[in-house]
């Protein structure tokens, strides 16, 4: 009994320590499809809750041409949340949105001239 009764508080240990890792990871990390017929020279992502867009990831002169792609790291976002918009801001200035997008299971983000998708 005793031994039974140890080895139950050791899996129950061990399954508190897993859960809680498991649930933490996501490392928001995709890649930008540039699916326009524009270059795309600012790029913004912003969790959903926010009424704000947060910095253009897009560094100065950079830009994601069209049939091109562009990798976006955000893994130094520590925050827990998985929701979050996208706005793309093409050289003609039109500016192509997307929201809800659970950066915690997309890995790729599709810009279009119209719409934003993702898997």
């Amino acid at each position: 009994m005793k031994r039974s009764l140890i080895s139950s508080l050791f899996a129950l240990m061990a399954a508190m320590w897993i859960v809680p890792a498991a649930a933490n990871a996501c490392d928001k990390n995709f890649v930008v499809y540039n699916q326009t017929s524009s270059s795309i020279t600012q790029f913004f992502v912003s969790p959903h809750s926010s009424d704000n867009w947060e910095d253009d990831l897009l560094t100065g002169s950079s830009s994601i041409e069209p049939d091109t792609s562009w990798r976006i790291n955000m893994e130094s976002d520590t925050r827990d949340l998985s929701l979050y918009d996208v706005k793309a801001i093409l050289d003609d200035g039109t500016k192509v949105e997307g929201g809800k997008i659970n950066l915690c299971r997309a890995t790729k983000v599709y810009i279009y001239d119209d719409r934003v998708t993702y898997e």
